[in-house]
Order: structure tokens, then C-alpha cells, then sequence
């Protein structure tokens, strides 16, 4: 869902390729998410063979609401630094996610 979520609507083998899962998994895990309303699937008109899946409106929610907490989270985290602290640790963070 959170691959979903960031790369919005994708077709089935793509996703498989990002997750590193064989389709079958991807498949039997996506079937899950449709079966629980998280997840829409569609065939593409051009090419009824390609499969492409994306978050319901109900998987979306669910989506923002996992974002709006792990953002809590690391409020809540940064409030034990002073703002220099906290300076220092985005500049860290930065260097560390550049590579």
C-alpha cells in the first residue's frame, strides 16, 4: 500500500519489480487488499491483458492517515533536541539519504 500510495495507480508486473516479489505473490497479496476495499483493479483499454491496480478512496484514507502518524512520530522525536540539535540532525539525515 505505501508503494501505491507514493507511486499512485501502477500496473501489476511494475509492482512486483519495485516490491522484488515474484507476480504471483504480488497477485495473491493484492487479491487480499481488493478483497478488504483498499485496492481498485482494472484492465487498461489499449491492452486488456495489462492489469493495473490502485488505492480505493478508502485505501487512500488509510494511506494519509499512515502518513499523518509517522509524521507525529518524528515531531515527537524531534522535540527532545534544541533547534540547533535539530539543525544538526537534518543536516546528518540529509547526508546520509544524499547516496
Amino acid at each position: 500500500m505505501v508503494v501505491l500510495g507514493r507511486k499512485g495507480a501502477t500496473i501489476m508486473s511494475e509492482l512486483a519489480g519495485v516490491l522484488d516479489v515474484p507476480l504471483s505473490t504480488t497477485t495473491h497479496t493484492i487479491d487480499k487488499l481488493v478483497a478488504k476495499g483498499l485496492v481498485d483493479r482494472t484492465r487498461l483499454d489499449e491492452d486488456r491483458r495489462i492489469v493495473q491496480v490502485g488505492l480505493s478512496e478508502r485505501g487512500q484514507e488509510l494511506h494519509r492517515s499512515f502518513l499523518d502518524m509517522r509524521l507525529a512520530i518524528g515531531r515527537s522525536m524531534l522535540e527532545a533536541l534544541s533547534p540547533g540539535e535539530r539543525e544538526i540532525f537534518l543536516e546528518l539525515m540529509a547526508k546520509i539519504t544524499s547516496k
